[in-house]
C-alpha cells in the first residue's frame, strides 16, 4: 500500500521535471496526411524575444510585426499566406495548412518555423 501512495505522489512530480528538461524546451512537428502542418515550441520565456524576431524577419514581407506580441489568431496576408498563430512568452503554436497556401507561402512557414527550431537548439 506504501508503494502504491508513493507512486501516486511522486508520479506527478516525474511528469512535471520531464516536462521541463531541457530548461523548459519542447518542440513539436507533424504534418498531417492531408499536408497541414502543425509546430508547436515551448521554451523559456528568456527566448521570446528571438523567437519574435525570427518571425518578424521570416515575415517581413507580409509587413507584420511579431515583436510584444501576444497572438491566438488565423492570420491571412495580401500575398495569399494564410496559417493559425497562439504565441505568447514561451509558447508559440503555428498551424499551417497547404490547401490554403500557395507551395511557395507553405515552404515559408516551414522554413520560419525551422528556423525558430534551430534558434533554441533542439
Amino acid at each position: 500500500m506504501k508503494k502504491l501512495w508513493l507512486t501516486v505522489l511522486l508520479s506527478p512530480l516525474f511528469l512535471m521535471c520531464r516536462q521541463n528538461g531541457n530548461g523548459g524546451l519542447h518542440i513539436t512537428e507533424k504534418v498531417t496526411d492531408d499536408l497541414v502542418y502543425h509546430f508547436t515550441a515551448d521554451y523559456p520565456d528568456s527566448e521570446t524575444g528571438t523567437v519574435q524576431n525570427i518571425l518578424s524577419r521570416h515575415l517581413k514581407d507580409t509587413g507584420m510585426s511579431f515583436a510584444n506580441a501576444e497572438l491566438d489568431a488565423e492570420m491571412g496576408f495580401d500575398n495569399g499566406m494564410f496559417f493559425y498563430i497562439k504565441s505568447h512568452p514561451g509558447s508559440l503554436t503555428i498551424v499551417c495548412d497547404r490547401a490554403k497556401n500557395s507551395e511557395e507561402n507553405y515552404m515559408k512557414i516551414r522554413k520560419m518555423c525551422e528556423a525558430v527550431k534551430n534558434s533554441l537548439g533542439d
